[in-house]
């Protein structure tokens, strides 16, 4: 597929000169940049459910805690970061 595609961009710059190159790499950097725009737009989505989630969890806790449940108790083993646990850093 690759090797056809080269072929489509020779044929398109011996007909219509080096021009046409450098429009399609210009193409790629303005695609590149649209990719890496929206990648941060998801991942910005993605903090901002993280944040509602973990509102969530806090509220939960501390309803539990209020009714005299051991949440740390409750969490072990449920592969969660509970107190004790060594915590996973992905940086």
């Amino acid at each position: 597929m690759q090797a056809l595609k080269q072929c489509f961009i020779h044929a398109e710059e011996a007909t219509h000169g080096r021009e046409v190159h450098s429009a399609r790499e210009d193409d790629g950097a303005a695609s590149a940049e649209a990719a890496d725009a929206d990648q941060e737009d998801g991942l910005a989505d993605l903090l901002v459910c993280l944040g509602i989630e973990e509102q969530k969890v806090e509220r939960m806790r501390t309803k539990l805690e209020e009714l005299g449940v051991d949440v740390d108790s409750l969490l072990e083993g449920m592969g969660g970061d509970a107190p004790g646990e060594d915590s996973h850093d992905l940086t």
